[in-house]
């Protein structure tokens, strides 16, 4: 089985770089004040995020509509350039980000528990990227399985990125099992390539994509729109981090759900087998 992770607060919490960001600017302020504000700023961020993530919108415009309306929400004020200056300073403290309790523990037992460990996350390639070695990641993490938004043309929730997910395991899989090759007019036989000519059901043996059934996936994340939803419908197992506390809703049933990354692994060995 190969195991996705979503990285934005469940390898880290995105939280504290953006708490630490305004009391470097602005001074004090409550962790509950600061929390919320966060989770303002996240809302209406989430509102732009796929038009940025299409070029309809610059990234600059999404940062300010985020801030700015975000403060608005907790009755506070800012600036356009006060929030190109605050994206500034949180991408700085961005590079002091450290894993959440537990992530460590559990990346070592998941990349000796299955066959794989990745990442599948929302946001600039830059950016995720950035994260992912600050938090030093690559040890459990195979680069190959890092599937970020703006590389596949597709955010989280749409099922497009989770279906680049399954065709990179698949890729990953048979570069593991070196029986086939693969190459622009690879034969998934593992016979020479044919020049531009691709693998295909009917032709070559199985396609890139049915290489990995979707039973064989896992999605852990802290989102039930954006992580777990789209995993069940594709029939991957899935983990519901709800780190917050949030209520849990009827119509998203993820099949485990664990408040912190130290339960993880127990949990999900129990999802998985049974």
């Amino acid at each position: 089985m190969i195991i996705f992770f979503d990285l934005d607060d469940t390898l880290y919490d995105r939280a504290t770089p953006f708490i630490q960001t305004y009391r470097k600017i602005y001074g004090d302020i409550s962790d509950d004040k600061g929390h919320r504000l966060y989770e303002a700023c996240n809302r209406r961020g989430d509102q732009v995020f796929l038009p940025s993530q299409r070029g309809d919108i610059s990234m600059e415009q999404m940062y300010i509509y985020r801030y700015c309306n975000g403060f608005t929400d907790m009755g506070l004020t800012l600036t356009a350039k006060e929030a190109l200056d605050f994206q500034k300073v949180y991408r700085q403290m961005q590079k002091e980000i450290v894993p959440a309790p537990g992530v460590i523990s559990a990346l070592v037992r998941a990349k000796d528990a299955f066959e794989a460990v990745g990442i599948i996350t929302n946001g600039p390639s830059d950016n995720q990227r950035e994260k992912i070695n600050t938090l030093r990641l690559s040890e459990w993490i195979e680069s190959d399985l890092i599937i970020i938004s703006k590389e596949v043309g597709a955010p989280k929730p749409s099922p497009e990125i989770f279906t680049a997910a399954a065709e990179a395991a698949g890729k990953f899989r048979l570069k593991q099992s070196n029986s086939f090759v693969i190459d622009k007019g690879c034969n998934a036989k593992g016979e020479e390539p044919v020049a531009d000519r691709v693998c295909n059901v009917e032709e070559k043996g199985p396609a890139i994509v049915d290489i990995c059934q979707p039973h064989e996936f896992i999605m852990v994340g802290d989102s039930l729109d954006k992580d777990i939803e789209p995993a069940i419908k594709l029939g991957w197992h899935t983990v519901w981090l709800n780190i917050n506390k949030e209520t849990p809703r009827p119509d998203i049933r993820p099949e485990r759900t664990i408040s912190s990354m130290e339960e993880f692994l127990p949990q999900l060995i129990t999802s998985t087998q049974n």
